[in-house]
């Protein structure tokens, strides 16, 4: 009888550590093929005469989409298979910013702040109202751009970023490969400097 209640025991042991094993290999499956993508990002700051300056202005930081992702060695995005990366002891991901530019509004008359619509706005109002901000500025830069070949709309002109990152995950075993490794890659930067801009700076 209690060699029968000692077997039990042990196959549920046994079987409870294999559903662990189990969870904690498919929650390393989840984790290793997770790409976290957040889409019209828009950052911006208001000075209304806070700084000293004679006139109010306005900057912010605008993006498409920004991507991060684990990546197979070739910088693709692929199914991961966490074998394959434990056997090649290397870890690859990609963090991609596509058309991230820079606006700046000298002697601003529309600060936000300052607007009754926007001050009452609720998250998802205010959300709206910073996408559409969003897309008329991209509307007058590409007009703009037709007609100049250099838009005036933005300081830093929308440009596509890509940062790669290769980690060693046996740095003791491979001594010639670094721990970490990052690599940058800009298409293309563009500055549209004036007067007014410099002297807010």
């Amino acid at each position: 009888m209690q060699d029968q209640i000692k077997g039990s025991q042990s196959k549920a042991e046994q079987t409870s550590a294999e559903q662990k094993g189990f969870l904690h290999r498919l929650q390393q499956v989840v984790l290793e093929n997770l790409r976290i993508n957040v889409r019209n990002v828009h950052i911006r700051f208001e000075d209304n005469f806070v700084s000293g300056h004679d006139q109010a202005f306005n900057f912010g930081l605008i993006s498409e989409s920004i991507t991060y992702s684990m990546t197979n060695n070739r910088f693709v995005r692929a199914f991961l298979n966490i074998d394959d990366k434990l056997q090649e002891q290397r870890s690859f991901s990609m963090l991609k910013i596509l058309k991230l530019a820079m606006y700046w509004n000298s002697n601003a008359q529309d600060n936000w702040t300052k607007s009754r619509e926007f001050i009452y706005l609720g998250a998802q109002g205010t959300i709206s109202f910073s996408k559409n901000h969003m897309e008329i500025l991209m509307s007058k830069h590409n007009a703009s751009k037709q007609e100049l070949n250099l838009s005036n709309v933005f300081l830093i002109q929308p440009t596509d970023i890509s940062v790669k990152f290769r980690t060693n995950l046996a740095p003791h075993q491979q001594t010639q490969i670094p721990d970490d490794t990052t690599a940058i890659e800009i298409s293309n930067v563009t500055l549209s400097l004036d007067e007014e801009v410099l002297k807010d700076i």
